[in-house]
């Protein structure tokens, strides 16, 4: 089962395995000093909003980690173009 919520008759066995239980609803839990926001309908646009931004991020993220090596490897291309112009000026 997948998120929502599991609940046994009280005459049931337990057989398999969980790999993840949770107690409560951890995403309503609040503390003391802070406060709860209620943001209606609204909400949910929020939500979606804060998942395309972090799902923005990690394209963003994985776009420099393959970008670096090109970078580098252009650098160093240029690096040798570069030295061996010198090289040739040196020469004549």
């Amino acid at each position: 089962m997948v998120g929502g919520q599991l609940q046994r008759d009280a005459d049931a066995r337990h057989t398999g395995s969980f790999n993840y239980i949770s107690f409560g609803d951890w995403s309503r839990r609040t503390f003391g000093w802070l406060p709860m926001f209620e943001f209606g309908e609204f909400g949910r646009w929020l939500s979606l909003a804060g998942t395309l931004a972090r799902v923005s991020l990690l394209a963003m993220l994985m776009a420099l980690t393959l970008l670096v090596p090109i970078v580098i490897v252009i650098a160093v291309f240029a690096l040798v173009l570069g030295v061996t112009s010198l090289a040739c000026r040196l020469v004549e």
